[in-house]
């Protein structure tokens, strides 16, 4: 990780960054550039580095970052798809594993209230999420809270143009640079478990009956 001295001043900020992200930030400057567009980089940070968030903060506040907050309502989706990632080892298949992994039903464990446990282990994530964004919207840094359902859903797309100017920033939202230049490449994007639950998980009516009388 990045020391926040180094963070905060010193060697210019691309040199703290990894090779990778540096192609990424190449690649991304090359094709705006070609294109006459402004750009905009993005990070994923891990909810489980929150106890650097002293100097964490102080750091968003100065490079201008603007924090997206993602979660899921449905809890026996978020536990479907961790089951799913820990069986495959693979969160980010190809579009043909995507498919192969998607036509075979996930048995979700209920005995000895494993799946309740699983469920509030979730859930108390997402809650923990749920502070974090309001911390971070208390410290001055834009921050948005968003659904995943509310993405892949009807009004996907309005949901996510919203999502896109609030990424831009009010400087930036109306900059015709901006405007997406191309589609996101279909093959890159991949939905493992679109379908209902009852297509997707193959003891459904179990998980159903012991989930009766409980918030999921």
């Amino acid at each position: 990780r990045t020391e926040p001295k180094k963070a905060l001043g010193g060697a210019p900020a691309r040199r703290q960054c990894s090779p990778r992200f540096r192609q990424f930030l190449d690649r991304t400057a090359a094709f705006a550039e070609k294109h006459g567009h402004r750009t905009v980089a993005g990070f994923k940070w891990m909810q489980s580095v929150e106890k650097d968030w002293p100097w964490l903060k102080r750091l968003w506040k100065e490079k201008g970052v603007r924090v997206v907050t993602l979660r899921r309502r449905n809890h026996v989706r978020t536990v479907l798809s961790r089951v799913t990632n820990r069986k495959t080892g693979d969160a980010h298949p190809t579009e043909a594993k995507a498919a192969a992994i998607g036509r075979k039903k996930i048995k979700l464990e209920t005995t000895h209230g494993a799946l309740y446990k699983h469920l509030r282990t979730v859930s108390r994530s997402y809650n923990e999420l749920g502070h974090f964004h309001d911390k971070v919207k208390a410290a001055g840094i834009p921050a948005a809270l968003v659904a995943y359902e509310d993405l892949v859903g009807p009004g996907g797309d309005a949901a996510l143009a919203s999502l896109r100017d609030f990424v831009l920033g009010p400087g930036l939202a109306g900059d015709e640079r901006c405007a997406p230049s191309i589609p996101v490449a279909p093959e890159r994007v991949h939905r493992i478990h679109g379908g209902s639950l009852r297509d997707e998980i193959s003891n459904y009516d179990e998980v159903v009956s012991k989930l009766a009388g409980t918030p999921y």
